[in-house]
């Protein structure tokens, strides 16, 4: 975890013993929390976003940098994600690794998130590369200290 002076470590060592992991996470300038992973030993930029139901990747992260190939048999709307419409496709994970915590096999969908990417380049933020969305947050017991700017999960 990087230095911070505000560093709960009572609270830190209490999740710890309760068998929580902690996950580093960053405020970005939209104040939103991000933190790095890796999918398939491939390193992702994530937003944690407590407000989506599903995590999901970028579209293009999906292709680009995975090289997965979405299913063609799930192809949903959605709404959502600061756009009017827009249709996903599923993906299916052998892993997950948000810091030192790894999720296995997992279904995830695949979406088109430019507009948040070109949203957050005028901030001079890294484009985004998916987002940790409830599913996610609730299986592992996600709790979130903003003071620690840590997220703790939990199998």
């Amino acid at each position: 975890m990087q230095e911070n002076p505000n560093f709960n470590q009572s609270l830190h060592h209490f999740l710890l013993q309760q068998n929580y992991t902690p996950v580093s996470l960053q405020q970005t300038p939209t104040r939103h929390f991000a933190t790095y992973g890796t999918i398939n030993n491939q390193s992702m930029l994530f937003i944690i976003d407590t407000g989506a139901s599903h995590s999901c990747l970028d579209q293009q992260s999906a292709t680009q940098k995975l090289h997965l190939v979405p299913s063609e048999i799930d192809h949903d709307k959605v709404i959502g994600f600061g756009t009017n419409e827009g249709t996903r496709s599923l993906s299916f994970l052998e892993t997950i690794t948000l810091g030192e915590f790894l999720i296995s096999e997992f279904a995830i969908s695949v979406i088109d998130l430019s507009n948040i990417n070109q949203a957050l380049t005028i901030f001079d933020f890294p484009p985004i590369d998916g987002i940790i969305g409830a599913d996610i947050l609730a299986q592992y017991n996600a709790l979130i200290s903003y003071e620690n700017e840590c997220m703790y999960l939990r199998k």
